[in-house]
């Protein structure tokens, strides 16, 4: 028997309520919860518990999240994952309660969404916009967000091998990973125009609450050689190239807000003026973490969870994302 409260919504949010009792006896199973979503968890536990003879435990177990955002960052952009790939994973995500999915939809290597504004700028392998419907769907139907990650103003080296008026410089294709120079020019409103179309475009094909900026590893030489923009920053009184990056961050921050989405980014864009309503992922350890805390902001804890550092899994799982600084590194 499954008794719900109340239905979710087509598409979880951010407050979505994933508790739910679980009870086994000798007469049947029983699951309370106050969501749909809450009921998914509760199955999820009880295929857990499910043995190889399919002999189930008398038991009763009352649960909830003990953290609101529990995620898996895919990289699509620099290694391309068809969607039979992606689909595969959100199985394997809802089996284990997680429940967001975020793509890193572009970088220097390529953009993997589709746009009808910019037709040059999607890379050869890109999602048409019915397999993204198709994912979306596929999980939220497992109580899953997809959150969204065009990375800005660096990482766009793709984006400016098509659109080379966007930047300050000049840069051809590249498939190496690591941090390239190329940059958006962050003194042009066209830039800014194509973005907030970019955005919008997004917007729709992802209903999820969050838009991910990036934000990450802007590299500073383009910026620091150009004498038009270093005359920006002295007419605006900017000390460095992280006031201007701050500048851009508020600028597209705002276009996020006016979709009506929450904005997410990297913990390089941490500023003093960095608003407070921002959600900030903390890829360089627990010092960034602490930092934007300190601040007021809701910090995403990524840092120790690496999957590509080929950790054992005990190893994953004794950091705790609460811990100390000394307990975490």
């Amino acid at each position: 028997e499954i008794e719900l409260e109340r239905p979710s919504p087509r598409y979880p949010g951010l407050e979505e309520d994933e508790s739910y009792r679980l009870e086994i006896s000798t007469s049947g199973i029983r699951i309370q919860a106050a969501t749909e979503t809450g009921g998914l968890r509760a199955v999820a536990t009880l295929a857990q518990l499910l043995d190889e003879s399919l002999v189930l435990p008398c038991l009763e177990i009352a649960d909830a999240p003990r953290l609101r955002w529990r995620g898996l960052l895919l990289d699509p952009a620099r290694h391309f994952l068809p969607l039979s790939a992606l689909l595969r994973t959100l199985d394997g995500m809802a089996a284990c309660k997680l429940n967001v999915l975020h793509l890193h939809l572009s970088d220097d290597q390529g953009f993997r969404l589709p746009s009808a504004a910019f037709r040059k700028l999607p890379s050869d392998l890109h999602y048409s916009g019915e397999e993204l419907q198709t994912l979306v769907d596929y999980a939220a139907e497992r109580g899953i967000r997809v959150v969204p990650e065009l990375d800005m103003p660096g990482h766009v080296n793709c984006w400016l091998t098509a659109y080379p008026q966007w930047g300050s410089g000049s840069t051809t294709s590249s498939d190496r990973f690591g941090v390239h120079q190329a940059c958006l020019d962050p003194t042009s409103e066209v830039v800014y125009q194509a973005i907030e179309q970019l955005l919008a475009e997004l917007s729709e094909y992802f209903p999820d609450p969050c838009i991910h900026i990036g934000g990450d590893e802007v590299h500073p030489e383009w910026w620091s050689s150009d004498e038009r923009i270093g005359e920006f920053m002295r007419q605006r009184g900017m000390a460095g190239v992280a006031d201007l990056q701050n500048y851009f961050n508020l600028r597209v921050g705002e276009m996020v807000k006016k979709l009506g989405r929450q904005v997410v980014a990297w913990d390089e864009v941490a500023h003093e003026q960095l608003p407070q309503d921002w959600i900030i992922q903390a890829w360089r350890g627990a010092t960034s973490r602490d930092r934007v805390r300190a601040r007021g902001n809701r910090v995403l804890m990524s840092a120790p969870y690496y999957l590509d550092l080929h950790y054992s899994a005990q190893s994953y799982y004794q950091f705790d994302p609460a811990a100390s600084q000394q307990r975490l590194i």
